[in-house]
């Protein structure tokens, strides 16, 4: 539905827990998916981590379909996400409750070896 408004002017994403919504979302059109929750959140505190092995099992089934794991990614953990194949990441709390943000997405920048291609904020 939003593709039949949006046309292909605006990009598309879609929040996926497992490879048979990821499946459902880019048979419908997504873009790119959101792809976790990879570990326990505090902001989604009932959402059972799908864990990296959902990750792995994304990148084998649409590692054409661009992605961003999210859900409890944080500076210590990047490099468990960097291992499995992790093109990107959605981060919230871990930099908004931090004493040092520029700090820690300074340490996930530098974890992610495609960030100095990608665009960052």
């Amino acid at each position: 539905q939003a593709r039949m408004v949006a046309g292909r002017r605006l990009l598309i994403g879609a929040s996926t827990h497992d490879v048979d919504e990821a499946a459902r979302a880019v048979a419908a059109g997504a873009d790119y998916c959101g792809v976790g929750a990879m570990f326990s959140t505090s902001l989604k505190p009932n959402r059972q981590p799908a864990g990296p092995a959902y990750l792995q099992g994304y990148l084998e089934r649409f590692g054409r379909v661009p992605h961003l794991a999210i859900g409890g990614v944080d500076a210590e953990n990047i490099s468990i996400l960097v291992d499995a194949g992790v093109q990107g990441v959605a981060i919230s709390n871990a930099v908004c409750g931090a004493d040092d943000p520029g700090r820690v997405v300074d340490t996930i920048v530098k974890a992610i070896p495609a960030a100095d291609a990608a665009e960052t904020c």
